[in-house]
């Protein structure tokens, strides 16, 4: 009894601890619902079967006695498989293909909504397709209005696309300088077309401010004699500025009774050898201040020239510059310092051909002299009919140039009532030829105010219109420009014109058309956007009473014919031909 007792309790404690184990593991293991027809299926189970079942499942060997061997002790439980065991593997296999069934519905449900929301584009498509064209055609229509309609966002959009970098130049001290009171030209004519610039928004939306270093008497050595840049150094600096400021203002140098009369004698004598004069009735007066006057606006020549070869820049605009007339060792024509031949100079140092475009209405005769003989720069200047006895009384047609430089020198003189239409249609193709023929690498183009309608001196009626389009055949040709202002007597008409083509060159003059401009038709038949002047811009009052940009042309006769206008361009087209063959 004993003995059998001891095994019945050997056998409770490894039930027990079986137990334990199974019911640790199972823990650990995922609960699997188990539906009512599975139960039903594999039957009713009580508490003790299924622990019974687990227990049989885990253990393989117990560490109780065993018996010898090939006998079975029938109190150990190895290796049992009872049917609730089977029973439950089953309902595990049968839960795991129900699982699988009801992913492959989801799938298919969610294949059956991919191919319906295909089949609703497609359905989409074909409505859309069946719209009748009418609302088709309308669309399309409005869509082009909006379009033709200008846009300024879109216009700056487009402008800033193809837009070239621009440098401009502008100091205000240069406006304070004075030839005299009745000279013709003024430097205030810049600071009015800079005050048109700023008062428009192309000052600071559209152009970078240019601020070189000022340029030294080295500089001015490069064309003109020391002798000459050494009498500039006297006017500034050696003569007595009382006196100085009271001959340039009475026109006489004798006023003052304390100096000597034999010595302002000598002091004229020896300006007069360099085309100087004293008083306000000379030509080239020994203003105050002119050695400062001439290295700035040099400067700003000089700065362009540097900005253009740098890459900095592709156009680059100086319009105090443009002083053409001044020669190597004397001054002429209001000009002192002949910048345009100092920067030639300087481009010629890494461009190999300079082509420079007059359009200022006074013959270049500083820089064709300057490179008569050169066959690396070529001179196209549009100007006077010298044959009329105007101002520099040079240029004549036949005037080509010598030895290397023959067929480098191209002038086209233009007679008296010249209007844009005749201008245009002779300055696109001799610029164009000429360009064809020289093949330059880099352009420097001058403009003045004499060509304009209303100048004291000049007698064209040619609008900034009409000079305006001339400017967008040099811009056209994608090369760089240095763009440099000259001659005018009528400050204001100058001050537009430098204003309006400041605007062509910095690509915003549809968007300022479209911020201030409206429709004018012009005498002879053009049609014309004229930009009104803004009520804040300063020295408003000089551009009354209309308050615009538009310079208005007037009755004058065209004494420029057909037949003359025919005959000149045949003659300026025949010149560079022989450019051509040389």
């Amino acid at each position: 009894k004993r003995k059998s007792y001891l095994q019945w309790k050997q056998l409770l404690v490894c039930v027990k601890d079986n137990f334990v184990a199974v019911s640790s593991q199972n823990k650990f293991q995922a609960k699997v619902p188990v539906s009512k027809m599975e139960v039903d299926q594999v039957g009713t189970k009580t508490e003790t079967e299924t622990k019974e079942a687990e227990i049989i499942k885990k253990p393989e060997s117990t560490p109780m006695d065993t018996s010898a061997e090939g006998e079975v002790d029938p109190l150990k439980p190895q290796n049992v498989a009872t049917s609730e065991t089977k029973a439950a593997e089953v309902a595990t296999t049968k839960i795991s293909k129900e699982e699988s069934k009801e992913e492959s519905k989801k799938e298919l449900s969610e294949e059956s909504k991919e191919k319906s929301t295909e089949e609703s584009k497609e359905e989409s498509k074909i409505e859309s397709k069946e719209k009748p064209k009418e609302e088709i055609k309308e669309k399309s229509k409005e869509e082009s209005k909006e379009s033709l309609t200008p846009n300024p966002k879109r216009l700056r959009i487009q402008a800033d696309a193809q837009k070239k970098k621009v440098v401009y130049y502008h100091h205000d001290e240069l406006s304070i300088f004075e030839h005299g009171r009745s000279h013709p030209r003024k430097p205030f004519r810049a600071k009015l077309a800079h005050a048109l610039i700023f008062g428009l928004g192309i000052y600071s939306e559209f152009l970078e401010p240019l601020r070189p270093r000022l340029v030294s008497m080295t500089d001015f050595g490069q064309f003109h004699s020391d002798n000459y840049i050494s009498i500039l150094r006297f006017v500034q600096e050696y003569m007595n500025p009382v006196v100085k400021e009271r001959a340039w203002l009475t026109c006489s140098p004798t006023i003052a009774v304390s100096e000597d009369l034999d010595t302002w004698e000598k002091i004229a004598g020896t300006l007069k050898r360099f085309n100087l004069g004293l008083g306000a009735d000379s030509v080239n007066s020994a203003m105050p201040g002119l050695l400062d006057y001439c290295r700035m606006y040099t400067t700003g020549t000089m700065g362009c020239v540097n900005s253009l070869m740098s890459g900095d820049a592709d156009i680059a605009i100086n319009w105090y510059g443009g002083m053409t007339h001044a020669k190597s060792s004397s001054a002429f024509g209001g000009c002192y310092v002949n910048d345009v031949v100092l920067a030639i100079l300087l481009l010629l140092r890494k461009y190999k051909n300079v082509l420079v475009v007059s359009l200022d209405g006074e013959h270049c005769d500083g820089v064709e002299e300057a490179f008569y003989a050169s066959d690396q720069v070529m001179t196209v200047s549009f100007h006077a009919n010298p044959e009329n006895g105007m101002f520099p009384g040079t240029g004549y047609v036949d005037d080509i140039g010598v030895n290397e430089g023959a067929g480098y020198a191209i002038n086209v003189p233009l007679n008296d009532g010249t209007n844009d239409r005749s201008l245009l249609s002779i300055f696109e193709p001799v610029v164009r030829k000429a360009v064809a023929v020289f093949n330059p690498e880099v352009i420097v183009y001058q403009s003045g105010g004499f060509l304009l309608s209303g100048d004291r001196f000049g007698k064209f009626n040619i609008t900034a219109h009409g000079i305006g389009e001339c400017v967008k055949v040099v811009k056209g040709l994608n090369l760089p420009l240095l763009c440099l202002g000259g001659s005018g007597t009528n400050m204001t008409n100058t001050a537009r014109l430098w204003a309006y083509q400041t605007a062509i060159l910095a690509d915003c003059l549809e968007v300022i058309e479209q911020k201030f401009g409206k429709p004018v038709e012009e005498a002879q038949g053009l049609q014309v956007k004229d930009i009104t002047i803004p009520e804040d811009v300063a020295y408003r009052e000089y551009f009354g009473p209309h308050y615009t940009l538009r310079v208005r042309n007037s009755n004058m006769e065209n004494e420029m014919t057909n037949s003359a206008l025919s005959s000149l361009k045949k003659t300026v087209l025949d010149n560079l031909m022989k450019t051509a063959k040389t």
